[in-house]
């Protein structure tokens, strides 16, 4: 299977942690923080993965405080998009993980 892997943080195309997805899959890593790109299908993937990380989509410390409104703007525009995607093009997988590390 064709997976594209894309991300708001870098992920390191090479890490042993992808050994079981490369067994039996060709994986593309999409540019970092890129995850709107190639908006319209691409026949070769078969399988999108979204690895969000959510200290990339919001900060944590002006939430602690009050979230404010271009916070929850940017949770909004994601979510349409993924909606939208996932609308459209139903013959393809798609993979979300939203990544919370607080530090």
């Amino acid at each position: 299977m064709n997976i594209e892997i894309k991300s708001t943080s870098y992920l390191i195309p090479n890490n042993s942690s992808w050994g079981s997805l490369y067994k039996d899959n060709k994986l593309k890593f999409a540019e970092y923080n890129n995850i709107f790109n190639n908006s319209k299908f691409n026949q070769k993937n078969e399988c999108e993965i979204f690895v969000l990380f959510l200290k990339d989509i919001i900060d944590y410390y002006k939430v602690l405080k009050n979230i404010n409104k271009s916070e929850i703007k940017k949770i909004k525009l994601i979510i349409n998009f993924i909606e939208k995607k996932t609308s459209t093009y139903k013959k393809k997988f798609y993979n979300i993980y939203f990544i919370i590390l607080l530090f």
